[in-house]
């Protein structure tokens, strides 16, 4: 579960914990579960001077943290994204490792163009929309990690721009 509130003042801190408060009575009425030791309060600001204030559930102070990893994407306290954006541009070259590995002997191009899309493609895109994808994932993805994704078909001897166009990578 997630709770989130614009906090400006220590009234809308109090807000939030009052939220707190009533989700926790919620889960006791209903019979849910919470594992308190896992709850995070990431603070989302830009602003150098952030307010403090300690959130508690069950009488038990929340810890904070500096990021949070959510449905597979790191959220940081300044929205940045940049270390997601580390992280899955390096599990792609991983995975294109293992299929350019695993694939020398394959002679379907258009196999290996499943497998690309499905292992290699499919981890760039996920949740593309929630960070930009359009400006810092194409200055991380040169035209050599293209040239690398190309490699792993057996169209190596044609140019590269062909090799491109062709693949619609």
């Amino acid at each position: 579960m997630k709770l989130v509130r614009l906090i400006r003042s220590n009234l809308d801190a109090a807000l939030l914990q009052r939220d707190l408060d009533y989700l926790s009575e919620w889960c006791t009425d209903n019979k849910l579960l919470r594992n308190i030791e896992k709850c995070r309060i990431l603070c989302c600001t830009r602003n150098p001077q952030l307010l403090t204030y300690d959130y508690k559930i069950n009488n038990l102070v929340v810890s904070s943290s500096n990021s949070v990893i959510d449905l597979g994407i790191n959220f940081d306290t300044e929205l940045y994204f940049s270390w997601h954006i580390d992280a899955i541009v390096s599990r792609a070259y991983r995975r294109l490792r293992i299929l350019k590995r695993k694939t020398r002997e394959f002679s379907s191009a258009l196999a290996l163009k499943v497998l690309h899309y499905t292992h290699v493609r499919d981890s760039l895109e996920y949740c593309s929309n929630i960070w930009d994808l359009i400006t810092e994932i194409k200055l991380k993805l040169s035209s050599e990690f293209k040239l690398t994704s190309c490699d792993i078909y057996f169209i190596r001897k044609m140019d590269f721009t062909c090799r491109i166009y062709l693949l619609h990578v």
